[in-house]
């Protein structure tokens, strides 16, 4: 291995272990789902109010968000984890990127960019997940104080 190619497995592999985060803010996220849907389906059965029922979908929503971004940066976490240990040159990423591309899971605009650039691509799905998380949490909370306060 060069010492290029050195510098970005390591680069690859710090990346992936970052991402590799994402599952913890995703069992978080879970976990505040699981409890809005508990409630909301007890909110149901009791009859509540409209805007109730409302108040806690939304929180679900931003989760199913959360959800999707979570894959994702899983997704870049096990790409990320599998071009390190194969030490991947310039040659090979245009082949791992012909191949995103035949599988539609990448648009042809962002093929040849350089490692340093998918890294922070990867890093700004993390942090939307993060924030999705925390959004998910906020509009839990002001579901939980509106009924309440309502109730």
């Amino acid at each position: 291995m060069t010492d290029e190619s050195t510098d970005n497995a390591w680069k690859l592999c710090i990346a992936a272990e970052l991402l590799s985060m994402g599952g913890a803010i995703h069992l978080l996220s879970s976990l505040c789902s699981a409890a809005i849907l508990l409630y909301l389906i007890a909110s149901i059965t009791m009859h509540a109010p409209t805007l109730f029922i409302w108040a806690l979908i939304v929180p679900l929503l931003v989760g199913l968000v959360q959800t999707y971004l979570a894959l994702r940066t899983g997704f870049d976490a096990r790409l990320f984890r599998r071009m390190a240990d194969t030490g991947l040159g310039p040659a090979d990423l245009a082949v791992f990127d012909r191949a995103m591309i035949e599988l539609r899971l990448m648009p042809a605009t962002k093929a040849g960019r350089p490692i340093e650039a998918r890294i922070a691509g990867a890093k700004r799905l993390l942090q939307l997940q993060s924030l999705a998380m925390l959004l998910q949490i906020v509009t839990a909370l002001g579901a939980a104080i509106y009924i309440g306060r309502f109730s």
